[in-house]
């Protein structure tokens, strides 16, 4: 799970403060995987040539599907009570923060990972630099290939 912080303003011109929360769980990682066309490894291509408008495409499908509301140490709702979230002011503002740059986008996707899945990956979001985002790229692809 990851907790991102964001600071608007919101329609009335007040600035708003909201801590927002993300994950995704295995089953919910296995339904990326199964559907029609694998959109694991198209991002991985898409990040490889640099195709930014499938980038914010499937950044967007990643966001909207792993943003909940955590009811309490067990418990975090998705559907019915986060499907309007993408016509939020919140949701501009978190998409903005994530996709500003590779390493953002990197530390978003280990973040809403189980841990599990991510224990590997370095904690530190300046180890995401732009080369070693291509190396664990390639890593990924070797992987998804497999």
């Amino acid at each position: 799970m990851i907790t991102k912080e964001v600071i608007y303003e919101n329609f009335d011109g007040v600035e708003v403060k909201e801590t927002l929360h993300f994950h995704l769980n295995k089953q919910e990682i296995t339904e990326f995987r199964m559907t029609k066309e694998d959109m694991i490894k198209n991002m991985i291509d898409a990040v490889e040539n640099k195709n930014t408008s499938e980038i914010f495409k499937m950044f967007k499908a990643l966001v909207l599907k792993s943003y909940g509301i955590r009811a309490d140490n067990n418990t975090f709702l998705k559907g019915e009570a986060t499907k309007n979230f993408e016509y939020t002011l919140a949701y501009e503002a978190v998409m903005e923060d994530i996709t500003k740059d590779s390493t953002s986008m990197f530390a978003f996707i280990k973040g809403v990972l189980p841990k599990e899945l991510s224990k590997d990956l370095p904690d530190t979001p300046e180890y995401y630099t732009e080369e070693r985002t291509q190396e664990l790229l390639g890593e990924l692809k070797q992987k998804v290939n497999a």
